[in-house]
């Protein structure tokens, strides 16, 4: 029987892929779910789409490099899932998945040049992907697929790989009110005992919505908000509708809300970190986050937005605090908040230990 849990292995270039990965944050916490006794069925229809050939080779182009073709009119904004699958019995081997999408480059290809020279890979691997895009209108549209690729190719050129198109379901997130919610973080996933193994994510547009292209018919698919919205931290679901209306995710939060673009220069394209909260510098307004993840992309445009009270005066300046490091002030520009993460600095690690202050009290004692 396939182990729910996926055991991931990131590859880190020179220091540059830090926080925390995207495999630990959403792979481990939706392991075990089982929703379906139809699980051999999905079993089966995953086998059948990642068995898939259609990637083209180029003999002279960069070796270890992964390109996607988008239809005309659409704009690469990143690769926000990418994992890498050994082949057993003609299978994917869902229990061992090696986390990619942190080695994209700035043109929005992936490369794998360094963990070729590190696992020197043989024979056939599947890869699972979810690649963002937007057209002219910024509405914004999500491939997944599934492609099987020879290790062989990978070491002596580049690869392009052509999304499946089709079969198009759009996802919308709202709150109580049914103001709708930006840059929420939106996974779907075959409703089977899987347990995430095969769960891909993007963030929704500035209306709130994202169109995820290429699901295969023959599965039945879920959606949902693993980690909530704002102070809804709870996992949020539904059933993606085949009939052509979008599916609506609702989020029970209640009064108004007005959305803030939060923009964070990362270390690199494909950097995934996990934002643990947003304070204002005032002292005196609470804000939160349409997702608490920073998402791996070309450009930045998957990025959270702040979450502020309508008609409440914004603060010139936030602190920003990423897991592991010292909190980073964002600055309000006039129209969105921005800071860089290039700038963070590790936490300072404080001991449990207490010392006499001096004064009557016991205070900590901080260590590095």
């Amino acid at each position: 029987m396939l182990s729910p849990r996926v055991v991931a292995a990131a590859v880190v270039l020179g220091g540059l892929a830090t926080g925390a990965g995207f495999s630990v944050l959403l792979r481990d916490e939706v392991a075990g779910v089982a929703r379906s006794a139809t699980g051999g069925l999905q079993v089966r229809n995953v086998l059948e789409i990642a068995s898939r050939r259609s990637a083209s080779f180029d003999p002279s182009g960069p070796p270890g490099r992964v390109a996607f073709a988008l239809p005309p009119g659409l704009g690469l904004d990143g690769i926000t899932t990418a994992f890498l699958y050994p082949e057993a019995k003609d299978r994917p081997v869902l229990g061992q998945a090696m986390e990619c999408q942190l080695l994209q480059t700035s043109g929005g290809e992936l490369d794998l040049a360094r963990w070729i020279e590190v696992t020197e890979p043989q024979g056939d691997w599947f890869l699972l992907y979810a690649v963002s895009a937007s057209d002219e209108a910024s509405s914004r549209c999500c491939f997944v697929g599934w492609e099987r690729i020879q290790a062989a190719d990978l070491c002596g050129g580049s690869l392009r790989i052509v999304p499946r198109t089709g079969n198009e379901h759009v996802v919308r997130v709202q709150l109580a009110d049914q103001t709708r919610v930006p840059g929420a973080l939106v996974s779907v996933d075959l409703l089977s005992f899987l347990g995430g193994a095969t769960t891909t994510s993007t963030l929704t547009d500035s209306r709130g919505e994202v169109r995820f292209v290429g699901l295969d018919p023959r599965a039945d698919w879920t959606t949902f908000l693993l980690r909530g919205v704002g102070p809804v931290t709870k996992r949020i679901e539904s059933t993606l509708l085949g009939d052509g209306r979008p599916t609506v995710l609702h989020v029970p939060v209640h009064g108004a809300w007005r959305f803030v673009p939060l923009h964070v220069e990362k270390a690199c394209p494909g950097q995934t970190t996990l934002i643990e909260r947003v304070c204002a510098r005032d002292g005196m307004s609470r804000h939160w986050l349409s997702n608490d993840l920073l998402l791996g992309s070309r450009n930045g445009i998957a990025r959270p937005y702040v979450m502020c009270r309508a008609g409440a005066t914004l603060p010139k300046a936030m602190d920003v605090w990423f897991r592991g490091f010292e909190p980073l002030a964002a600055r309000f520009d006039g129209t969105s908040y921005r800071t860089s993460f290039c700038e963070a600095r590790p936490r300072r690690q404080v001991s449990a230990e207490v010392q006499p202050s001096g004064r009557g009290e016991l205070g900590p004692r901080g260590r590095r």
